[in-house]
């Protein structure tokens, strides 16, 4: 013997909401308009940038470089390390115009030690 099951119908009369679609139809809040960052002070600190690490080599020349301005930081109070000094430089650089960031680059791009670039 078979029982009769009640089956629901297959479209909702108009004006009645459904579960399914009560969640979909509810608007989200209106998100505020962030102003846009025009350079790269500011960006806002508060959101963590993924870190990934890399390696390089550097003349020991610069590495002796990196080591005094560390020492010139902690003379007023900073205890930097070579990672912030080289960020603080990259900023620095991309504050530079074209021209200050050809003269600054150009002289340290090839040094003599290091292995010709296959083609």
């Amino acid at each position: 013997m078979m029982t009769a099951t009640k089956r629901k119908p297959a479209v909702t009369p108009p004006g009645v909401a459904t579960k399914a679609t009560a969640t979909r139809t509810r608007q989200r809040p209106a998100a505020a308009a962030k102003p846009a960052a025009t350079s790269l002070e500011a960006v806002p600190a508060a959101k963590k940038e993924k870190r990934v690490r890399t390696s390089f080599t550097l003349p020991e020349s610069q590495l002796v470089l990196l080591g005094e301005l560390k020492k010139r930081c902690l003379f007023f109070g900073v205890k930097a390390k070579k990672g912030e000094l080289l960020a603080a430089g990259l900023q620095l650089l991309a504050g530079l115009p074209e021209t200050a960031l050809e003269a600054a680059v150009l002289p340290s791009v090839r040094h003599p030690g290091a292995p010709k670039r296959n083609k």
